[in-house]
């Protein structure tokens, strides 16, 4: 048996268990999810801001009627 010396354990293209291929497809999918979770919370907040405006359109109809 060898031992491990520090010119192999050094090389980390030796220790990878994930392939490179497989790196990249990770990293879009990730991505792909940052851009995803960031338009619906991109629509979220137009939805609350069309809540907001009907709430303050309905007050000023309730005002003008008074």
């Amino acid at each position: 048996m060898t031992k491990c010396n520090s010119k192999a354990c050094d090389n980390k293209r030796a220790l990878s268990i994930i392939s490179h291929p497989s790196k990249v497809m990770i990293c879009i999918i990730i991505i792909i999810i940052i851009i995803i979770i960031i338009i619906i919370i991109i629509i979220i907040i137009i939805i609350i801001i069309i809540i907001i405006i009907i709430i303050i359109i309905i007050i000023i109809i309730i005002i003008i009627i008074r």
